[in-house]
Order: structure tokens, then sequence, then C-alpha cells
């Protein structure tokens, strides 16, 4: 079976499976800020489900300095305005919810999952880590820190070579041919953090 067949017949199969494909029953209202929510009702689930998406991810990353969006995801709950990291790890672990933030090649999203009576207090933690991040300087430097090691250990892994070969592909001058590694996390200081991140997130009144 050649590549293109094979090709051929995924394409076809997916085409078949779209029609019988059904989505769930949603709302979905555009704030006055372009900000647009879905929400997707389960009744007789107990928990409450937030996916927080927003454009900006690897292709945004300026030359030099790759991974500075994966960096700035990490370090959302490691301290906010009103909250320390123990302080925002501590909350979520007594509402025993979930936070995960990462990044991909066009955005960086967010998830939380609490309690369906938790709701106000979980959505007050997501908003604080969304809106109001204060990436503290000696968090910033510990999230590098643990990054340099990981880039540093990954190279004895064989399976980095996938990571090369994408790099050889796109070059240096695409944002995919720009892996990050010790060195370019070896260039980011907090103050590089994304300039415009709270005026793009702030709500507008």
């Amino acid at each position: 079976m050649t590549i293109w067949f094979r090709m051929v017949f995924c394409l076809a199969s997916a085409a078949a499976l779209s029609g019988q494909v059904k989505f769930p029953a949603y709302k979905r209202q555009v704030l006055p800020n372009g900000v647009v929510v879905d929400l997707v009702p389960k009744p007789g689930i107990p928990l409450v489900n937030f996916h927080i998406r927003i454009k900006g991810g690897l292709e945004s990353e300026p030359a030099g300095q790759a991974g500075l969006v994966a960096l700035t995801a990490q370090l959302l709950r490691r301290g906010t305005a009103k909250r320390t990291a123990e302080q925002f790890s501590s909350e979520l672990d007594s509402l025993g919810g979930t936070f995960f933030a990462g990044s991909d090649e066009q955005s960086t999203f967010i998830n939380g999952e609490f309690l369906k009576k938790d709701f106000d207090a979980g959505l007050d933690l997501l908003a604080d880590a969304v809106l109001h991040p204060a990436f503290p300087e000696a968090e910033v430097s510990k999230a590098l820190a643990q990054r340099v090691d990981a880039a540093k250990a990954a190279k004895d892994n064989p399976g980095i070579i996938t990571t090369y070969y994408r790099a050889f592909f796109f070059g240096p001058k695409h944002p995919y041919g720009r892996p990050a590694d010790e060195l370019s996390y070896g260039r980011i200081r907090r103050a590089d953090g994304p300039p415009d991140y709270d005026r793009t997130l702030e709500p507008q009144q």
C-alpha cells in the first residue's frame, strides 16, 4: 500500500465519519472585548471544566528566545497579584481542583476543573492566574533552571532527533525551526515576558 493510497483512504474515512459525528448542544456568547464563550452543559455531572485558549503560541516567540511562551504558561500558577505560588497550590488542593497551562504552535491554553459547588471559588482562582500573573523573579529563575536541566538531559534521549529534524526542515528563520534548548532558555529574563499580556487579557470596559 503506497503512502498516497493510505492518505486517500484516511481522507475518505474521515469524510465518511464526519457525517456521523454529532456535537453536543452548546451556547455561544461573544463578550464586548471580543472573548468568545462556549457553554456546553452536561446535566448530572457535578463538575465544571474550564478551557481557555489565547492566541499566541510558539509562532509568536522572538528569534533567539525559543521556549518563552511555554515558560510563561508554566509560570501562570507560580504567583499572582494576590496569591503566592504556595497559596495558589494550597487553595487549589483545598478545592480538589485541577489547573494546567501549556502552549502549542498557535496558542496558549489553560485548563481547570472544579466541583460544581465550588464554581465561584474555582473561577476566582482561574481568573487570578490568567488575568493577574505576577511572574515572581524567584519563580522565573527556578523554572528556567529546571528547563535548562531538562534540555540538557534530553540530549541523552535518542528521540530528540525528531526535534532537530524539524529544525532542519523549517530552517532557523521559521519559528518551527528554532527548538528550545539550554542556550535559548539562557537568554530569557523576567523582563522578556509578553509585553502586551495584561492589555490583551484584561476585560475592557
